[in-house]
């Protein structure tokens, strides 16, 4: 068992669970912070389509502010894009087409880096 950090994503995680069920780790897609982050450094293009549903957002919001608490027109935007991680890492397996050829991972990313094991956490805690 091996801890691994992805260096597409910087996910963390153990190529065995717990369980001993081997762990493939595939990327996520861009998180709506992510995005917004993008956005606004500059790094992220939209489509003329999208950025039209952005505007959309920021003007609905200016119209109708939302109650206090509640998810903003913007919010919502980001959080309804779908935007594939470049470089993501798939470790999921693709059967070979040579016969008795092993398989191989779907996308290696940006690789992996080997991490020290996770502390041992107990499996009981009994409180007082």
């Amino acid at each position: 068992m091996a801890r691994q950090q992805c260096l597409s994503c910087n996910g963390i995680y153990d190529d065995v669970g717990p369980d001993g069920v081997r762990y493939f780790h595939a990327c996520p897609r861009l998180s709506a912070v992510e995005l917004r982050t993008k956005h606004a450094a500059g790094t992220l293009t939209l489509s003329v389509a999208t950025a039209a549903r952005l505007a959309a957002a920021i003007a609905a919001d200016a119209a109708v502010p939302g109650p206090p608490g509640a998810a903003s027109h913007v919010e919502d935007f980001w959080g309804s894009l779908t935007v594939a991680r470049l470089q993501a890492r798939d470790e999921n397996l693709v059967a070979s087409l040579v016969p008795g050829a092993p398989a191989s991972i779907k996308a290696a990313g940006a690789g992996v880096a080997l991490l020290p094991p996770a502390p041992a956490t107990p499996d009981v805690v009994v409180l007082p």
